[in-house]
This record gives structure tokens, sequence and C-alpha cells, in this order.
């Protein structure tokens, strides 16, 4: 089997970053090709040839990375198994048949993850998608590839995924701006996935939040494996922080600030880039502490996955009836089991519910959630420059409620 290496090579773009090759011999000489994916120098670790753990988008790119090296090998196995010996003429031929190398026009993965356009967390699912599709269905993914019948696979392959209709829309809606970017760009022509209508939701279905004691009622759910138990807890930190997926792992022990006599947490607020202050109640510290100052959960696809079985097993089986609309045809209403609708989102609207019933104003709960108001924010709110001290002592009252709910034998189980 052949042994790929990867390499940066070339000056820095403008961006600061250098092209990743890949390079192997075949028939006693030398072949490179490129992987047409850039990253900055600091974070490649040369040892391992893959980017450091310090790179947001190092799953990504290591899926990409592994795919070349895959296809490398394919090639030759298929090479060999023809009776060929391989050469580097006939490698580049083989290649152009079984994957993403060899192509002309650009690969609509390394191109997403260039653009610093494309950093939002939908893109980076979607790359994630995208590269598990063509694995499976030994598809390409260039540009010239993504017509008509790929699409339609792609949108059958995420349909058998526990992923809401309104999240598949999203997904083939990303894919969609990434096309209609790089066309833009000239990068590519082939724009007929843009006519397409699409098959799911537009509209969300909503999200049912939980209640206080349903919140408990989770957290003390029995679960299979350990992974399973730090989504569990991680959800529940959710449910107590209202922070989104893409946060949680933001909310450390080490950020702990008193504010009139309660404990508060500054977190960087990624889609807005605004720090929030989240209330540490008991269980909230407990739950930290039992992973040593802060959870890092798995990836999103992976927490809906595992809530949605949690949610079944913690007895959330009620039907409750939706509305649903897809492109094209009228809503209808729907029956579905609770634990379907358990998402990492789900934990968000918890937590904002939670803040409501217990009659705090929404200005109080926009700095806490970091909701950002846009137009509908009034004068009032706008001029409001008391310290977070004040603002935080009229929280209190509210907060309390909250932390009532929670006994305290239930907060000694986590510590």
């Amino acid at each position: 089997m052949p042994e790929v290496r990867f390499y940066l090579k070339g000056e820095p773009n403008r961006s600061g970053r250098r092209l990743i090759m890949a390079k192997y011999f075949v028939g006693g000489k030398l072949m490179t090709i490129t992987t047409k994916c850039r990253i900055e120098p600091e974070h490649w670790n040369s040892i391992s040839q893959r980017p450091r753990k310090s790179y947001p988008q190092r799953v990504e790119l290591n899926a990409v990375i592994d795919r070349i090296e895959q296809d490398v090998r394919t090639a030759e196995m298929k090479l060999r198994a023809a009776g060929k010996e391989p050469t580097r003429a006939l490698m580049r031929e083989q290649l152009a048949t079984v994957g993403r190398i060899g192509k002309k026009d650009s690969d609509v993965v390394a191109y997403t993850l260039e653009q610093q356009r494309f950093l939002k967390p939908v893109y980076q699912n979607l790359i994630s998608q995208i590269n598990t599709f063509t694995l499976r269905t030994k598809r390409g993914s260039n540009f010239d590839e993504i017509t008509v019948k790929w699409y339609r696979a792609f949108e059958a392959y995420l349909s058998k995924q526990t992923l809401t209709d309104n999240y598949i829309s999203q997904l083939l809606s990303a894919l969609k701006a990434v096309i209609r970017q790089a066309a833009s760009e000239e990068i590519t022509n082939n724009t007929a996935i843009l006519l397409i209508r699409g098959s799911f939701s537009t509209a969300t279905e909503g999200k049912i939040p939980l209640t206080l004691e349903e919140v408990l009622q989770f957290s003390k759910t029995q679960v299979a494996s350990e992974q399973d138990e730090r989504i569990r807890d991680a959800f529940v930190l959710g449910c107590l922080s209202g922070l989104r997926h893409g946060d949680w792992h933001r909310l450390e022990l080490k950020n702990v600030t008193p504010f009139s006599g309660r404990e508060y947490i500054q977190v960087f607020n990624s889609k807005t880039a605004h720090y929030v202050h989240i209330p540490l109640f008991p269980i909230t510290r407990a739950l930290l502490e039992k992973y040593g100052g802060s959870i890092t959960p798995p990836p999103y696809i992976r927490c809906n996955e595992a809530l949605k079985v949690i949610a079944m097993e913690a007895g959330f089986t009620a039907t409750i009836q939706r509305i649903e609309r897809r492109a094209g045809l009228p809503a209808v209403q729907v029956q579905k089991p609770r634990w379907k609708m358990f998402t990492t989102h789900s934990a968000r609207a918890t937590f904002n519910s939670a803040l409501r019933a217990t009659g705090m104003p929404d200005h109080l709960i926009q700095e806490i959630t970091g909701h950002n108001s846009g137009s509908k924010k009034s004068m009032t709110d706008h001029y409001d420059r008391r310290a977070f001290e004040q603002k935080a002592a009229q929280m209190e009252p509210y907060l309390q409620q909250l932390e009532s709910v929670f006994p305290s034998d239930i907060v000694l189980k986590f510590l």
C-alpha cells in the first residue's frame, strides 16, 4: 500500500493559510496532489500530518485528508486487481474515477472549508454530512458532480437520519448557498440544483421546552455508556444556562465571578460575539465539577441521536400534535411521540421558558441568553447603561424560584 504523506506548500495567501499537499511514491517516482485545502501553519502538526486540536475545523479537515488517503490506496488496489502496474499516469486516471482527486473543478468540501463566510455550525455539519455521504455511496463531491441526481440521493441520505425536516432543509439550503457563492466567483457553472424545490419543511416545527421538573426527571435517567452520560449531563447544563450546543464547552468554572451574592460564569456567545453572564446554581456547579470544571459534548448530530434515546428511556413517550409544512404541499397535522422532539436546542428553549415563567422581564432574560433583539429593542433598553451588578440584584428573586426546584439530595448525586 502506498504511504501518503501530507505537508504544507507555497507561500501563505492573504488569510495567512498555506496549501496542504499530499505526496506518495508510485512506480519508484514521487507523485504529488493537492488537497485543495489551506490552513494556518501554526495550526498544522508536521509530525502527525494533521491539523492540531486548536484548529476549529479540525474534524472536517481531517475527514477530507483521510478521504484523500483512502482514495489513493483504493486507486492502487483497483489497478493491481486489474493486473496493471501502477504508474503516475494510470494513478491520476484512476483517481479521477474513485474520489475527489483529479477533477478540474474545485471540491465543494474544500471550498466551504476555505471560505470564512461559511463558519457557521450548519456549514460545518454540512461538510461532515457530505464527507460521510460520499464515503458510503462512493460518489464524488466536486462541483461538477453535484447534479440533480446527486442532490436527490443526498436528500434521501439525510432523510434516513434522526434529523428534523427543518434541519434537513437548513443543510440543503446551506449547500445551495455554497453553490451559489462558487458560481458568483466563476468557480463552477453547474447550478442545476439551485432550481430544485426542496421536499422538506422550511418552517420550524417549534421547540417544545421541558419544565424544570422534567429536567430533573431527565437528569435521573440511567444511560448505557459514558458518552451518553456526558450528553445527558451537558443537556441538563444547557437547560440551566440557555446556551447553544456550540457554547456548552465555554461554561467553565474558572470564569466564575460573584455579583449581588450569586456567582455567575462569563461566557462568550459565539453567535452574537458578546459576553453573557450565566447564573451558577448548585446543580450547575456540581455537574461542572464532575467533569473537572467544564464539559465538552460530542458533535451536534451525535448529541441529538442520543438525546432522543435517553428521552425515550426517561418516559417522554406521550403523543403530541404538530403542524408540518413541506414545500409545495398544504400544512398537515401529524402526531409524534414527545421523545422525537428532543434536540440540543430544546435546552435553550427550556431555560428561556423557565425564566419567563418566573416573571423575569425580557431585558433581564436577554442579559443571560444573549438574544439580539435587533430593531425591536426599545430606546429605554438601548440607553440602559447600568452595571451588571445592579441587573444581577434585580434578577435574584427570579433565579431563586428556579433554584428551588432542585433539592439538595439531587445536587449531591453529582458531587
